[in-house]
Parts: C-alpha cells; structure tokens; sequence
C-alpha cells in the first residue's frame, strides 16, 4: 500500500473520526501515537478540500479536553469545600424578665438604704422553676455577697433589691432661682419642664429660668474639656506669649449637677433621712446618674455612702 495513503495524524490530540485526505474518505481510526507520510500533492489537497474539516476537528478535541479538566478541577474544589466541617452554633443565653430585664445592665444596692449600691454585680446561675430564679453574685465593703432574685427585682432574704441601669439617654430639667439681686442653681433635677417651673420657693425666691439637661447613658462618661495650651495672644507691642498649660482633668471626674467633681473635692450634702448637712470629701465616681459620688463627712455620719446626686450641693 502507497505510504501516502490511509490514515494520518491530526494535532497528536487522540482524536477518533473520519479526514478527507484529496476527495477520498478514510475509516474511523484512532490516531494516536501514529506517523504518516503525505506528498506534496495530497499535501494541498488536503488543505484546499479537507483542511477546514481536519482543523476542526482538532480545535473541537482541544475544547472537549480543556472542559473535562476544569469540570473536574471544579468538583474537586466543591468536595473539598463540603469535607470541611461546619463550625458549632452556641445558642446566646437569654435570663428572666419582668419588672428587671436581667439581660440589660443592672444595678444591686441594699433594699433599705438606695445609696448602699455593690460592685459588679454579675449572674452565675439561673434555676428553673423556681421563685427566685436568678443568682447573682455582687461585692460589698470588701466581702462577695450572692443572692436569690425574682423578676420584680426582689432577694429572697428581703435584704437587697436590683435595678436596671439606664442605657439610653435621659433629658431631665433643672431651675434657676432668682432670690432678690442673686441668682442660683435650685439643687434637683426634674423629670419635666412644668415640674421644674412649678417648684416651692420661700420668701422673694422665683424661678428665673428652667433648662434642659441631657443625662447620658450609664456606663458613657460624660464628655470633658479637652487638655491644651491656649493659643498665643499678641500683646500691644506684638510679642507673642503663651499662656500656662490648662491642667487636664481627672480622669475618674464626674459631672454632677451642673459640675464637675472628681475624687479629693468637698462637696455638701444631706443624707437620706437626715435633715443636717454636712461637709463630704468625694472618695470616689461611678457612672451612675442617680449616685455619681462615694463621700465621707468630715466631721459626724455614720461611714462613707453612695450619695443621691440630688442631695449633692457645692461647696466653696
């Protein structure tokens, strides 16, 4: 048989299927792995009559390869993907409520005395069907204390009480009193403006102004005078001087009732149920809106407390 005639290799791609090699048809033939010879003739006959179809069939065999090797990249890429396990979902715990939202912040403090609050305060169980439900564990002169609560916010032993803390902000108002020539601050803050305006004053005292007064969210400090040196000031012959450097503020001040107070300063203030005032030094702040200062009198009381803001007056 003529070299030259018969089957031949198409690209090398192992492609199975009929060429036109000069108007003449070969069989089906696997051609791989094959060589052949073409003469020159054939050669472009091959290309004028059967080249398109030879062309195509190799570009065809290189597309359907090139499909099978990334469909099985792919899947291999999606088995593996799904081999991976699946990482645990921990359900979020939710407490009682009623009365007290115990999943909001709150606050323990004694159930005869509103000022004697504890320090952080935090649940450790939760029994079920039971009065008391929530055990909390808070400190207190030093001492850890734990007790039983119901949803009403009252201990078992009847010795403690729970609150929750204010977590949006609050607008209460406060007075301006005009007594004859002077002018001063009344020294509690109201729940609205008609009630500001509608306080009892003696003698020639009248309400001169009521303002609002915005309370942040418990936990927020409030926001203090920024630290800095003042900006140079030019004197009449132009010499720029500085001014001393304002000394920043404390870092545990609280703003209480229209001022700033921070642990050392003396204050005045009336215990509940007492009618003396005497004269306090602020121990210590907390972010509290109701109880902001823990103070001793220095002279008299029974021990240092959490005083009522409300009670809190400056003292000069």
């Amino acid at each position: 048989m003529d070299p030259t005639m018969g089957h031949g290799v198409i690209g090398g791609h192992g492609v199975i299927g009929q060429a036109t090699f000069g108007g003449a048809e070969s069989s089906d033939a696997p051609a791989i792995g094959m060589s052949g010879y073409l003469s020159q003739a054939d050669m472009q006959a091959a290309q004028q009559d059967g080249g398109t179809e030879a062309s195509s069939l190799v570009v065809e065999a290189d597309t359907v390869v090139g499909a099978e090797v990334s469909t099985e990249t792919a899947l291999a890429a999606v088995l593996e993907e799904s081999a991976a396990p699946a990482a645990p979902v921990v359900p979020a715990i939710i407490y009682p409520s009623g009365r007290v939202d115990f999943n909001k912040p709150f606050q323990v403090f004694d159930a005869n005395d509103d000022q004697d609050v504890h320090t952080d305060a935090k649940i450790i169980a939760v029994l079920t069907g039971n009065a008391y439900p929530v055990v909390i564990v808070s400190h207190h002169d030093g001492e850890q204390v734990v007790g039983q609560f119901d949803t009403d916010g009252d201990e078992m032993q009847g010795e403690l009480k729970v609150e929750n803390l204010d977590t949006e902000p609050r607008t209460l108002y406060g007075a301006v009193v005009k007594d004859g020539r002077e002018y001063s601050l009344h020294e509690e803050l109201f729940g609205s403006e008609l009630e500001a305006g509608q306080i009892y004053l003696s003698g020639n005292q009248s309400i001169a102004l009521v303002f609002p007064v915005t309370i942040p969210p418990q936990g927020i400090a409030p926001v203090l005078p920024e630290a800095g040196v003042e900006e140079a000031i030019e004197e009449e012959d132009n010499v720029p001087t500085t001014a001393a450097p304002v000394e920043p503020p404390h870092p545990d001040a609280r703003w209480v009732n229209g001022r700033l107070v921070k642990p050392g300063d003396k204050v005045r203030a009336m215990k509940k149920g007492e009618f003396v005032e005497r004269v306090c030094t602020v121990i210590k702040t907390q972010d509290d809106h109701k109880r902001t200062l823990y103070i001793q009198a220095d002279v008299g009381g029974d021990g240092p407390y959490w005083a009522l803001n409300k009670k809190i007056r400056p003292h000069y």
